[in-house]
């Protein structure tokens, strides 16, 4: 009967513990959400604005053999980057 209320003690420590740590790292989450919050992440660039790419008309669209590389080009690209 001692062993038995002993891990039962045991149980409710390693319980109320994970409870308390728990508690803590989520109320930890909570303050690091609100001190971000705070922070103004898409303010306007200081100088002018940079084009960053340049779109260039596909050459040959009418053509089938054109559309198809296109596909299977766009497929690998997708493939690559792990989308």
């Amino acid at each position: 009967m001692r062993e038995y209320l002993q891990m039962t003690l045991r149980i409710w420590k390693m319980l109320t513990l994970f409870i308390v740590l728990t508690a803590a790292f989520y109320f930890g989450l909570a303050w690091v959400d609100r001190q971000q919050a705070n922070f103004h992440r898409y303010d306007e660039p200081g100088g002018g604005a940079v084009r960053v790419s340049l779109q260039q008309p596909a050459a040959g669209r009418g053509n089938f053999e054109n559309r198809t590389w296109d596909f299977w080009a766009r497929i690998f690209e997708f493939l690559r980057d792990g989308e």
